[in-house]
């Protein structure tokens, strides 16, 4: 068959476009698309039922610059010439973004027929247009007898061929170029809605050849296009009537009954991957996973296990449980012990039966290449009481085959290496019922992808080469904390990621898509540019960014007259800013400081870096870690050295430091301009270049809607790179994006946006409220428009107005804490003081993650008042 592809393209000058043909042997077919009239074209030969295509721009080295979407066409094998008229298919269209699994989640229980095509038929005409909504589908007219002559009532209605995707064949006048449009009809309301823009226009009819006529981006107004809403709590603060002191994944079933009955589409959670590490509360941090593969097991239901608790223990089952289940927190330490107890009761009374189970069997086998390593780092984590695997007796590295050897029914090891695949597999029929249960009431689950893995993990264990363990990972600091955040995450090594086609982030991507609709990138500035800092440091603000062009010495010569910059990387510390520092009699000058040829002090070599005055012997108070650790990030320079070559980098807030105070006016301004330059000019092009190629690698294959968290210190480039690759931003009304003013107007959101009211990292709207009396005060007038004086606590009809303010907006979803609903109530104001409502805070390190809803969901459910409440809220803003 002789297939002919033209589009229009518009390629810059030394670039051209290429047409790429996939084939499953991984061994593509490339042409160069040469003019043709007024497009780009090529003919091919290709025998089969279906093409697997793509265009591509590349530069005159050949590489690629840019990629659209792939696209798959059903071909008609009984004609010998077909002429495929298509455009360039972006990744920030709807109908790319919007195709997801989300829309098969709408479209569950719709049959689809392949489109009849006749012999006669000249053209096949075909559109990408995910709708979600029953009453709605695509109809095509033009400026035929056969379009209906721009006659709405004439129009042809096509025929959906799987999600999303629909088809139309006819038969057109001969020589002669078609105009059309397409619409949507709404049975509901019938009404039918045209596309804006230009018309488009088709190829017209030759003998012998078919016209495909593959279009993309429908011209329509985004409120016909998917609009939700949706709910965010994470699993662990569920509470129901069989709770273990701690939500579980079946909770979700009656969270889901809720989302269905006020008309939410969405249920956004934390991270629910395994993190235990010791069983206390440093645990309960969600964002330090010990396998990015592996279920928490504090989100199982002992009693619902596939198999029976012995009887003999279910009376101290439900003691426990109805003990654990009146507290008003979390008690993170004593309920995973209790769960791990009972289910390990459950697993030595049943384990011959588990072991021959073929469910279980098939279950390992196809895990096994993440399950093996997580179980033998469990059991060698609890037998040497500590993940950190530096400090085992054996296995202190990971080898395979050495791994392999506990999984001998001989091993002593072998019971408890079992015990932990048993619990993940148990874990995920668990959650993996709770799925489709969700999707059965047309509700998505939107999971969170933490940017970072824990220093002492799995991953770490097994893919050293990885990870490099050397730095830590962090924040700048921002409105969470004056001294930036320090996660003690490892960096990643990208460049060797990138080697193996990041296979490790798709293995990741790949378990996420088992059980999530919806991602959302935790931190997704990390694929920018990681905050990165030395592993001696305690404080993020001691950190660089990386990747980030950095200034040689010359060029700090040139910029600032600084010659020495070295003695810049050192905490510029004199004997004024010591005193000042302790105010004191000068006795820690004494203890902690010695005297420079200059009249400048240094730290005490034991005492130099930040995790040595943590833990010294030296140091005699907390207030003096305190005043030491600051005192230790005086510098005005971070020095890197990577090959060989040395760069320099400005602190983070370095006007803030008292060395930048003791300056002249003219330094000042030099040091100023040179700063600026460099976080926000110098690093534009090579952070877009790096995120395009990082997001592209790690989320090429996943079926889930990708939304990124994009808060903090954000570059100029971010929205870019995330419209162009389809990924949905973050915007929070009191955490404005810079120049925005001092809050967010959600009117402004533009269709590619995720709105909310709160995070788990910032107080709830109630808490928020009573934190800074000017701020409500402004809000209260500016930004919902009230007269009078603010109430000093959020009145419930407060709380409506300002969740319905980022309801009634363009953006795709409005996702809000579960906390923010209940504020539009007033009984639910006096369950819980507002600080008691809040998740973390990021400032605080280790901070229980504690927070539990002080209602059952049954309870919950029965509030018709709030559900009344919040139903016709998402109705009448058209989110339902």
């Amino acid at each position: 068959m002789k297939l002919h592809f033209a589009l229009t393209y518009l390629a810059e000058t030394d670039q051209y476009l290429r047409l790429r043909i996939y084939n499953p042997d991984g061994r593509d077919l490339v042409y160069d698309m040469l003019p043709q009239q007024d497009r780009l074209a090529v003919s091919v030969d290709y025998f089969g039922k279906e093409i697997d295509y793509c265009f591509e721009v590349a530069d005159r080295s050949g590489a690629v610059i840019r990629t659209d979407e792939r696209r798959m066409l059903a071909l008609q094998t009984a004609i010998s010439e077909c002429d495929i008229r298509d455009c360039w298919n972006e990744k920030s269209f709807p109908e790319n973004f919007l195709s997801n699994k989300n829309l098969i989640i709408a479209k569950n229980k719709k049959r689809f027929r392949k489109n009849r095509w006749l012999k006669k038929n000249t053209h096949i005409f075909r559109l990408a247009a995910p709708l979600y909504r029953d009453d709605q589908s695509i109809v095509l007219l033009g400026d035929t007898e056969e379009l209906g002559h721009w006659e709405l009532h004439a129009a042809k209605v096509m025929q959906e061929v799987a999600p999303g995707i629909w088809e139309l064949a006819l038969t057109l006048p001969a020589g002669r170029t078609v105009k059309y449009r397409y619409g949507v009809r709404i049975e509901s309301t019938a009404e039918t809605i045209i596309e804006e823009g230009r018309n488009r226009q088709t190829a017209p009819a030759i003998d012998q050849m078919l016209v495909i006529q593959n279009d993309h981006r429908l011209q329509l107004n985004n409120n016909l296009f998917f609009r939700g809403a949706g709910v965010a709590v994470p699993v662990f603060s569920l509470r129901s009537a069989d709770s273990f002191g701690v939500g579980d994944f079946l909770d979700l079933k009656l969270l889901a009954d809720w989302a269905s009955e006020t008309g939410q589409r969405l249920i956004q959670i934390l991270p629910i991957n395994d993190t235990t590490t010791d069983y206390t509360w440093s645990d309960s941090y969600p964002y330090a996973a010990i396998s990015v593969h592996a279920l928490h097991p504090i989100y199982l239901r002992v009693d619902a296990l596939s198999q029976p608790l012995p009887p003999e223990s279910l009376g101290k089952y439900h003691q426990t449980q109805e003990r654990l289940q009146h507290l008003p927190e979390v008690n993170y330490p004593e309920v995973i012990q209790e769960k791990l107890k009972f289910a390990r009761e459950v697993f030595e009374q049943h384990r011959q039966k588990i072991l021959r189970d073929r469910s279980f069997k098939s279950f390992f086998k196809q895990n096994e290449g993440w399950l093996k390593p997580y179980a033998v780092f469990c059991v060698m984590r609890d037998k040497y009481r500590t993940p950190d695997f530096s400090r085992w007796k054996s296995h202190r590295k990971y080898l395979a085959g050495k791994a392999e050897s506990l999984f001998s029914e001989n091993h002593k090891e072998y019971p408890a290496i079992m015990f932990h695949c048993w619990l993940q597999y148990e874990l995920h029929l668990q959650l993996s019922d709770a799925v489709a249960y969700l999707h059965e009431k047309g509700i998505m689950l939107k999971g969170d992808l933490p940017i970072g893995i824990f220093r002492n993990s799995v991953d770490a264990w097994q893919y050293p080469h990885l990870f490099d363990t050397d730095y830590q990972t962090g924040a700048p600091p921002d409105a969470f904390s004056e001294i930036g955040q320090n996660w003690g995450f490892p960096t990643y090594r990208w460049e060797v990621m990138k080697k193996d086609d990041y296979a490790w982030w798709q293995s990741r991507f790949e378990v996420m898509d088992r059980y999530f609709d919806a991602i959302r990138i935790d931190h997704i500035l990390g694929f920018f540019r990681i905050w990165k800092m030395p592993w001696d440091a305690m404080h993020g603000v001691l950190g660089h960014f990386d990747p980030a062009i950095g200034f040689s010495k010359e060029e700090l010569i040139s910029a600032v007259g600084i010659s020495e910059p070295d003695r810049l990387t050192r905490p510029c510390l004199t004997k004024e800013i010591i005193q000042a520092a302790f105010d004191d009699d000068g006795s820690a000058l004494q203890r902690y400081f010695n005297p420079e040829t200059d009249g400048s002090y240094r730290l005490k070599p034991e005492i130099e870096t930040q995790r040595k005055i943590i833990s010294s012997p030296l140091v005699s108070s907390e207030a003096d870690v305190h005043t030491l650790l600051k005192l230790s990030s005086e510098v005005l320079l971070i020095r890197t050295e990577e090959s060989g070559q040395v760069q320099y980098h400005p602190r983070i807030n370095l006007y803030q430091t008292e060395c930048y105070k003791a300056l002249t006016d003219e330094e000042k301004r030099g040091w100023y301009d040179l700063y600026q330059y460099y976080f926000y000019g110098r690093q534009n092009n090579l952070w877009k270049d790096t995120a395009l190629e990082r997001l592209r690698g790690v989320t090429a294959k996943t079926g889930m809607l990708v939304c990124g968290e994009d808060l903090g210190m954000v570059p100029a480039v971010v929205q870019e790179v995330m419209t162009e690759l389809g990924v949905a931003a973050l915007k929070v009304q009191r955490m404005p994006p810079p120049g925005e003013g001092e809050f967010y107007e959600p009117s402004h959101a533009g269709y590619l946006n995720v709105l909310t009211t709160s995070t788990h990292d910032t107080s709830t709207l109630r808490g928020w409220w009573e934190e800074d009396r000017g701020v409500a005060e402004r809000f209260f007038h500016e930004q919902i428009h009230q007269m009078g004086t603010a109430p000093k606590r959020l009145h419930p009809l407060l709380a409506e107005i300002i969740i319905s303010q980022n309801l009634y907006t363009d953006a795709m979803l409005a996702i809000f804490p579960l906390q923010d609903y209940l504020a539009t109530r007033l009984k639910y104001h006096d369950m819980l003081q507002p600080s008691e409502e809040r998740i973390n805070i990021p400032s605080v390190y280790p901070h229980p993650w504690k927070y539990r809803m002080p209602i059952t969901l049954e309870e919950l459910l029965a509030d018709a008042d709030l559900t009344d409440l919040l139903r016709n809220m998402i109705q009448n803003s058209g989110r339902a």
